[in-house]
């Protein structure tokens, strides 16, 4: 039923006459077809200062209220609080929310929803349950609260922090997950390296492999080292060697991984002699008095090598070596 208008003219009651009457009966009857539920208020409704809709939570015992199933919301601006009481609220059109208001309970809509320039401040759970739900375009200028990884307190966050700490500090980084939380690789190093993983609950790295990327990383240097036991440490490499090739003055040559040492040789005698215990090794008599050393450790920027001696060699000798990563 379409309800009509009662107007009052210049703010002045009517005469009483039989008409006037008339009109005010319905107007009565059209509010009383509005809260039954018979007839729907239409067109756009707004709601300033301290106004609200009474009585939209379900089950609500106050006599003075409406349905809201029985209402058609279009168009509606309310500045103060929203209630749903926990069911649906289908068809709403736009809702534009400017004030400081918060909404409760389940919503289901298609339409779009503004939520002004504010902060979106505890609203508790979004539960999206149902099959056709079109948010449209959401521009948050303001925060979202308490998001940060591991706070402990409730300091904001701006959304767009938020993505920088997720996609990493620098140009090129990635992130992995590690033994508990996510952590950054970062790219550094020479271009053309490779990552490579190391097997289950280990970290992947960077790396050179043969035939791509950079290649193998080498070092050549020389030792000088006196006949005498002792330990050295040989730095300046730049990596870590996974082997070293040796030659030496005296007519031999050898290679150490850091636990398999060989060496081929020649004696003072002039015979060619082979070995798996050193990779270096020199007889001033042979068999009984000689010189030798293997790699005892494969360092971060060398290796280590053991030299120890047989008998009383006396002299020295200069070793040239290739480091290989």
């Amino acid at each position: 039923m379409a309800y009509t208008k009662t107007t009052w003219v210049n703010g002045s009651a009517p005469p009483i006459n039989a008409s006037n009457l008339q009109n005010i009966e319905d107007a009565v009857d059209n509010l009383d077809d509005i809260l039954s539920g018979s007839a729907s208020l239409m067109g756009s409704l707004s709601f300033a200062g301290a106004y609200k809709l009474v009585g939209l939570a379900e089950g609500s015992a106050s006599g003075e209220s409406v349905r809201y199933e029985q209402v058609l919301l279009k168009n509606t601006a309310f500045d103060s609080d929203i209630n749903l009481g926990g069911n649906d609220l289908v068809n709403i059109g736009i809702l534009s929310m400017a004030g400081s208001g918060t909404i409760k309970g389940g919503l289901s809509t298609n339409s779009d929803i503004n939520l002004g320039g504010n902060d979106l401040v505890n609203i508790g759970t979004l539960s999206m349950a149902g099959s056709g739900i079109a948010l449209g375009n959401i521009s948050m200028s303001g925060k979202l609260t308490s998001l940060s990884a591991g706070s402990a307190n409730g300091d904001s966050v701006r959304y767009e922090q938020l993505i920088q700490q997720i996609a990493g500090g620098a140009h090129g980084d990635l992130y992995f997950r590690g033994s508990s939380t996510d952590e950054r690789l970062a790219i550094g190093g020479s271009s053309g390296m490779v990552l490579t993983s190391h097997g289950a609950s280990k970290d992947p790295i960077w790396q050179a492999v043969a035939g791509g990327g950079g290649g193998i990383n080498t070092y050549m240097g020389t030792i000088a080292r006196g006949f005498s036991a002792g330990t050295q440490a040989i730095t300046g490499v730049g990596f870590t060697p996974t082997l070293v090739l040796f030659m030496t003055d005296r007519g031999g040559s050898g290679w150490d991984d850091g636990t398999t040492h060989m060496a081929v040789m020649e004696d003072n005698g002039g015979a060619w002699r082979r070995m798996n215990t050193h990779s270096m090794k020199w007889w001033t008599s042979y068999p009984g008095t000689s010189f030798q050393g293997l790699i005892s450790s494969m360092d971060a920027d060398g290796f280590t090598i053991t030299w120890s001696v047989t008998g009383s060699p006396g002299g020295s000798w200069e070793v040239y070596y290739l480091a290989i990563e």
